[in-house]
């Protein structure tokens, strides 16, 4: 009796896009120089398109009402955006977030599901508190930020 042993491939990975990226923008990384963080500014003053909202949700796989608590955008104010541009004040805030997620999907080897449960489960390194609900100010995502890059510099905290 012959064993097949064969191996089988897993799927392949689909590519990830950052989200700022897909917003046009340059990341940390690329945004050497004064005149990069300005671009990006800019385009934030100018309003960023409704599809990062959508993006941003399906990302961190929330609810519309979730994604409204955790961002500080409201939700019907958020749906009334659709098909066109953000306000300075959301372009500010969902670039935030976005840009926190991006971060993360690089540190979690741009493994989505790794990322999801990171954001929700409570960390003793956030006073465990869920890094999802840390994600309604600048100052608070700057300490998930800098959890993250901890953890991609190889720290399991």
């Amino acid at each position: 009796m012959a064993i097949d042993v064969t191996l089988k491939r897993a799927p392949a990975a689909k590519t990830y896009i950052p989200l700022y990226q897909k917003m046009g923008m340059k990341t940390d990384r690329e945004a050497v120089n004064p005149s990069v963080r300005i671009a990006n500014a800019e385009k934030i003053r100018t309003g960023l398109p409704y599809q990062l909202a959508v993006d941003l949700q399906k990302m961190l796989d929330v609810s519309s009402r979730e994604f409204s608590r955790i961002t500080g955008v409201n939700e019907r104010t958020l749906a009334r955006r659709r098909g066109g541009l953000l306000s300075a004040e959301e372009s500010d805030r969902l670039s935030a977030v976005a840009k926190v997620v991006d971060q993360a999907m690089y540190a979690f080897g741009y493994n989505e599901v790794g990322m999801r449960e990171w954001f929700k489960e409570p960390n003793p390194m956030l006073l465990h508190r869920r890094p999802i609900d840390l994600l309604f100010s600048h100052e608070s995502i700057e300490e998930v930020s800098i959890l993250l890059e901890r953890f991609a510099d190889g720290d399991q905290s």
